[in-house]
């Protein structure tokens, strides 16, 4: 279902906690609707439904349905993040490398089944909309950024390559994850899918590259 339309109007930033709220109750209607029909399925009067606003209020706080969609990633994108946090704080806690990899992929694991619709919705879009494939990089450059300020000063990873080992690194955990989560996979199935990603990046970042 199309939606061509698009705002007449100077776009409005909320700055009571009012119109704060009613933003972002519009980001979170489609956030809902583009994990259940689909982006190109949602137009904005089913968001303005789903949100409890008229059409004319959406306008007004976005230019169009992909500025909604930016908005919508970004939120997705941030809950991606606190749920890898409370691994990022651990990183330099003592804990073991192989601990720290497994609770790593188990959070990865727990966003895509959670929002399954969204995470293959969204990096789909990715590969068409430059913007939303930008978001997607600053998320994982500000993430292997913040694993490689953590990981330098541990004895048990080596330093070779860090930075490379850890893109590297964190695209196996992302497709490995998406991997398990097909229906197909049965239980003793994921779990070894698991344990062979574990050992596998654990074994990189220990590695010495000449």
């Amino acid at each position: 279902m199309g939606d061509e339309g698009m705002a007449t109007t100077e776009i409005r930033v909320p700055k009571q906690e009012r119109a704060v709220k009613k933003r972002d109750a519009i980001i979170r209607a489609s956030y809902e609707l583009f994990c259940r029909k689909g982006y190109y399925q949602t137009n904005t009067a089913q968001i303005a439904k789903e949100a409890g606003v008229s059409t004319g209020i959406v306008y007004s706080y976005f230019q169009d349905k992909e500025d909604i969609l930016l908005q919508v990633v970004r939120l997705y994108l941030a809950e991606l993040k606190e749920a890898l946090d409370s691994v990022l704080s651990g990183v330099d806690s003592g804990r073991g490398l192989s601990y720290m990899v497994e609770a790593c992929y188990e959070r990865l694991y727990a966003s895509h089944t959670m929002r399954a619709e969204a995470h293959d919705e969204f990096w789909a879009m990715a590969l068409r909309k430059e913007a939303i494939k930008e978001l997607f990089k600053a998320f994982e450059t500000e993430l292997l950024q913040e694993l490689y300020r953590k990981l330098a000063c541990r004895q048990d990873v080596s330093q070779t390559l860090l930075r490379e080992k850890l893109r590297l690194s964190y695209h196996i955990l992302e497709c490995s994850c998406h991997d398990a989560i097909s229906p197909d996979l049965s239980k003793a199935e994921r779990e070894t899918l698991k344990q062979l990603t574990v050992s596998a990046v654990v074994d990189l970042l220990e590695r010495k590259i000449n």
